[in-house]
């Protein structure tokens, strides 16, 4: 894997080479100081009006150490054809003024 400037100050390019069938890759990524004040203040937002729909952490996290594997691949990373498919879905969210998103899940 090499690593290259892209232009953008704010974008990494990752060019993978070599790359052999059964490999793992592991990538730590962070959000840029800019945009960790602004998801803080969604985070409130959100929480603010949702408090009654949300379960509790503790419930969130019993919930959650119950997935496995598949079951959180389809909960963030789900496309389109994958939810037509299993003929349960709709395909993805469509924002007003932003357009389809790459995922039907959470991601």
């Amino acid at each position: 894997m090499r690593s290259g400037e892209s232009g953008d100050s704010n974008l990494t390019q990752l060019d993978w080479t070599d790359f052999q069938p059964g490999s793992i890759v592991a990538i730590r990524v962070s959000l840029h100081d800019k945009v960790k004040p602004a998801l803080s203040l969604l985070g409130e937002l959100v929480s603010g009006f949702t408090h009654r729909v949300v379960p509790s952490h503790e419930e969130l996290r019993e919930v959650i150490s119950r997935l496995d594997l598949s079951d959180l691949n389809r909960a963030l990373y789900r496309c389109a054809e994958e939810e037509r498919e299993e003929g349960q879905g709709a395909g993805v969210y469509d924002i007003p003024d932003f357009g389809p998103t790459v995922y039907c899940g959470l991601q």
